[in-house]
């Protein structure tokens, strides 16, 4: 899903250096084919707005905007696909001693930062056990 993304921002001049997936369902407790999720590119409000204005997205396709939240953010400096082994247990034992709980979809952004190595941010949105 993200590749595909990926490959059609580029080839219509839209640059794509930071890419997302936002992740609704927990890997540990949902069977890897009933996982849900999005993704795509991260452009700039002026961008977005003009790529959805001039119906330039192909069918399938939309626009959104993420709105501000309180998170819990980490990073992780290598393959995105050990990152979350390495990062959601350390976040979430983080959120208990904070007395945090998610508050939403996990969203991670992935950055290239050459040819062998890459960055992935992670943000957990969280909310406060101790406002309920």
């Amino acid at each position: 899903m993200i590749t595909e993304v990926e490959t059609w921002a580029k080839a219509n001049g839209e640059p794509c250096s930071l890419s997302f997936g936002e992740y609704y369902d927990s890997p540990e407790t949902v069977d890897e084919d009933r996982l849900r999720s999005r993704g795509g590119c991260i452009t700039s409000n002026d961008n977005v707005k003009t790529i959805a204005s001039n119906g330039l997205l192909p069918p399938g396709y939309s626009t959104s905007t993420i709105d501000h939240r309180d998170a819990l953010v980490a990073s992780f400096d290598g393959s995105p696909a050990i990152g979350p082994w390495k990062v959601y247990s350390k976040v979430m034992a983080d959120m208990k001693t904070l007395d945090l709980e998610l508050n939403g979809p996990v969203l991670e952004i992935y950055e290239i930062l050459s040819a062998t190595s890459g960055r992935t941010r992670y943000i957990f949105p969280v909310r406060s056990l101790r406002t309920k």
